[in-house]
């Protein structure tokens, strides 16, 4: 008899453990955003027309460009769609922006690592400064990246 009541409170504890475990479930977007200003050094003058802005989600391999300026000096919007739902960013995804002039890279942030509260609200804005974290850095992620292609 007391083996019956020890394996029926057994039970109840699993069943309680179970419906309070919260969810670790990663957020995705199907659309998320990334927009901001590319300035030239010291942070003041924005960039001029000829300047394109290229944005790329490391995790995903997904990369979109524009020219700056086209929403005002210096300013860019890109916008990552996945038609299907699945992942255009999730959280935990590595997003990079770089600019180039000329075809010649001159900016370049640090890899951003996408939070919950970026993807909830589907965007994520960045500044970009020519001198900025660095054009080693940018390098240096390439290398890695081509390791897994």
């Amino acid at each position: 008899m007391n083996r019956r009541v020890g394996y029926k409170l057994a039970g109840v504890v699993t069943l309680i453990l179970l419906t309070v475990t919260p969810s670790v479930a990663q957020e995705t977007a199907s659309v998320f955003t990334v927009y901001g200003t590319a300035y030239k050094t010291g942070g003041m003058i924005p960039v001029p027309s000829d300047h394109r802005v290229e944005v790329e989600n490391l995790t995903t391999g997904a990369i979109l460009s524009v020219f700056a300026g086209e929403g005002g000096p210096g300013n860019y919007a890109l916008c990552f769609v996945d038609y299907l739902g699945n992942h255009a960013a999730a959280e935990g995804d590595l997003i990079t922006i770089r600019v180039f002039w000329n075809e010649s890279l001159v900016a370049c942030t640090a890899p951003i690592e996408l939070q919950q509260s970026d993807i909830l609200s589907r965007c994520l804005q960045r500044n970009v400064t020519y001198g900025g974290p660095s054009l080693e850095e940018a390098d240096t992620w390439s290398r890695i990246k081509s390791l897994f292609r």
